[in-house]
């Protein structure tokens, strides 16, 4: 049964019919009427229209809609070098060369300027009106590097990397003849395998004092590298490099400390320096600024009421002053670790740590150094063994062993660095 109408419909005068399953051939106007016999009254027309649920012009949109998605999506995926501004590789330590993508849709005049870098902004290759630039690369990527020149025609600025070693960032710069950054994009590059500093970390029995920090704790600027690599194996040195608030790009940052009217440390390096300067007269006379400080040692035999004096010529006891500062070095180095590192957090007990000194300070100046250090908490009562006090000149010396007889770029043979190399002797 397909229509139905209701049972008392003579007595309520509702005469609606009930259409079950309307069918496109439904379509098309109805009458009703009703009749005694002898004569028909009309008593309504309606029209009805039954509309298809999916009409089939839809239903081939959608088919089109579908493979212009896939084929879309199949360009994209072929051309995403063009697009993505981060891409990310992945090779196996050992493999003869990787291609590091750059791509770009951007037109690149004949005399654009294209320069790689990593993480630390050391030159991997450069390029500059159809030469390479070898004298601008760091002497670590020397026929390392290769691009291809007929491919910067199409926007194709890709680096070859020989022998990747090293995960690592490196980003892709181009640049107009007048300094002006056309294109920048970064590929992170994973050796699986490889050294870096993006490790997974294992049980804590396996870290203990296999990794070295080393403090450059310097008169006049003070600095740190570290290594993440055994002892028995090749140093791969980390140097931090500061200043990059400021449009600066150092090896150090300046050894100077600033304290709040109450003693309370603030800042430290460049950004001590900056508060300070910009602070007015009356509200620095407050403060405590201290520069140079370590001077304040020379000559002294140390304890731990000696107090020095700030900028303002106010004082207070050097051993709070250095105190400060060791802990400013080492929770940043900590920090710039754990932040690049995957799996369980370093902390200050997994390392041994190196402390560069004078060899003209006396056997009280030392202790002094250690005491601070004990207070920052860089080693503990548990952990004594795991501080070394490395004397300058025999870093230095040892480092000067290791230089290449062509080095050109001794940035890297700061004492901190020279300290981990002291380290591995």
């Amino acid at each position: 049964m397909q229509t139905s109408m209701k049972p008392d419909a003579l007595y309520t005068g509702d005469f609606s019919l009930t259409l079950r399953k309307p069918q496109l051939t439904d379509s098309g106007y109805y009458t009703c009427s009703i009749s005694d016999g002898r004569r028909e009254e009309r008593l309504s027309d309606i029209q009805l229209q039954v509309k298809e649920r999916f009409p089939a012009w839809a239903k081939t949109l959608l088919v089109l809609l579908i493979v212009v998605l896939v084929l879309s999506g199949s360009l994209l995926y072929k051309f995403r070098h063009y697009f993505m501004s981060v891409y990310q590789v992945e090779v196996d330590l050992g493999v003869e060369s990787v291609q590091l993508p750059c791509k770009t849709i951007v037109h690149l005049p004949r005399d654009v300027m294209v320069k790689w870098k990593n993480s630390e902004t050391r030159i991997v290759h450069a390029y500059e009106t159809g030469y390479d630039c070898p004298e601008e690369q760091h002497w670590l990527y020397k026929d390392q590097t290769e691009m291809k020149k007929k491919n910067l025609k199409t926007g194709d600025l890709t680096l070859t990397l020989k022998t990747p070693t090293d995960s690592d960032t490196y980003t892709c710069t181009a640049y107009s003849r007048e300094g002006n950054i056309l294109i920048q994009k970064q590929v992170q590059l994973r050796v699986r395998g490889g050294y870096s500093l993006k490790i997974k970390a294992g049980p804590a029995s396996a870290i203990n004092y296999l990794f070295i920090i080393a403090i450059d704790f310097g008169t006049t600027y003070s600095g740190y590298a570290f290594s993440l690599t055994p002892r028995e194996a090749e140093i791969d040195p980390f140097l931090k490099r500061w200043g990059k608030k400021f449009g600066l790009d150092t090896p150090k940052t300046p050894t100077c400390i600033l304290f709040n009217e109450d003693k309370e440390f603030i800042e430290f390096g460049y950004e001590a320096k900056a508060v300070y300067i910009r602070m007015h007269r009356e509200e620095a006379k407050k403060h405590y600024f201290f520069e140079n400080f370590k001077m304040a040692l020379n000559g002294k035999k140390l304890s731990r009421d000696v107090v020095i004096t700030a900028a303002n010529r106010k004082s207070m006891k050097a051993l709070k002053v250095f105190t400060e500062a060791l802990r400013y070095l080492k929770d940043d180095a900590l920090r710039t670790i754990n932040v690049n590192t995957e799996g369980r957090k370093f902390t200050a007990s997994d390392f041994t740590w190196v402390l560069t000194v004078p060899a003209i300070w006396d056997p009280s100046a030392k202790q002094f150094m250690r005491e601070a250090a004990t207070q920052a908490g860089i080693i503990t009562e548990g952990t004594q063994h795991q501080l070394i006090m490395a004397l300058e000149p025999e870093a230095a010396s040892v480092w000067c062993k290791k230089l290449p007889a062509d080095a050109t770029d001794l940035v890297s043979g700061s004492k901190a660095s020279v300290a981990l190399d002291f380290m591995t002797k």
